[in-house]
């Protein structure tokens, strides 16, 4: 599991501690809401596949003789095809976003699928970093300044209704 608080990071601290109470519910709303993104960027955005050997992420195809013997019966049985892509997405719909607060203060951007920690977090496999995954900090920092742009639209939005 993934677990990334979206007031814990400087930048959203120093734009949303400016913004008046009633605001801070629709900036937050579309900046967390940037930051988990789409199939094109952000938090659901997939990397292009690319095989990685075992050998070249780890130094070694196999740990033992019986991992090794397992997975060539699993290939002879075709249950594993190594070198085809086989995405299931789980991963991309994973993410959702859900307030601590019922005024959206503080948000808690998530991703529950049970291998989220290996694809894109703190304890990110060798083999994931070497195809491409990026950990999941480091795209919330590469879309910082959308996801801002994106709040001061929801804040703009918001005052051209009050008004």
């Amino acid at each position: 599991m993934i677990n990334i608080n979206i007031s814990g990071v400087k930048e959203f601290q120093e734009y949303i501690k400016k913004l008046p109470r009633g605001v801070k519910v629709s900036a937050m709303r579309a900046i967390s809401e940037y930051v988990i993104g789409n199939k094109m960027r952000g938090l659901m955005h997939y990397p292009r596949y690319k095989y990685v050997t075992r050998k070249a992420a780890y130094g070694k195809t196999f740990v033992s003789d019986k991992q090794r013997r397992y997975v060539m019966a699993k290939i002879r049985s075709g249950r594993i095809d190594p070198g085809a892509p086989h995405r299931t997405g789980r991963y991309q719909r994973g993410w959702k976003q859900e307030p601590e607060t019922s005024d959206w203060r503080r948000v808690h951007i998530q991703n529950e699928v049970p291998y989220a920690g290996w694809v894109g977090g703190y304890n990110q496999a060798r083999l994931n970093t070497k195809v491409g995954w990026r950990k999941a900090m480091a795209i919330v920092q590469t879309n910082i300044n959308g996801a801002i742009r994106a709040g001061q639209k929801a804040v703009d939005d918001w005052i051209a209704k009050r008004n």
